[in-house]
């Protein structure tokens, strides 16, 4: 799905001149609303499958062991692009994409 601005511009480069305000109620006019998307984990099976191991072979782990450890989890890392909302149109009450 294309935002309201790439929506506009592809009208543009074929000549016409449309206006971000047309697409939205037209989109309201069908039933659609804007939402903000949920956010996905970026987990995938084997880091699953890896956290799982390290959480079972450190149950046993003393409090005294785990106030050594340098939590590092506080940096704010944004490795696949802008931490931005992105914002999806869907019907009322619907969860799927």
């Amino acid at each position: 799905m294309a935002t309201l601005e790439e929506l506009q511009r592809s009208t543009a480069e074929v000549g016409e001149s449309v206006h971000r305000a047309t697409f939205s109620c037209a989109f309201h006019k069908s039933g659609f609303y804007g939402r903000v998307a949920r956010r996905k984990l970026l987990l995938k099976q084997s880091h699953k499958k890896s956290r799982l191991q390290f959480a079972t072979s450190h149950v046993q782990d003393t409090a005294n062991m785990w106030r050594k450890v340098l939590w590092s989890d506080e940096t704010k890392i944004e490795v696949f692009g802008i931490n931005a909302k992105r914002y999806v149109w869907r019907k009322t009450n619907c969860t799927s994409p």
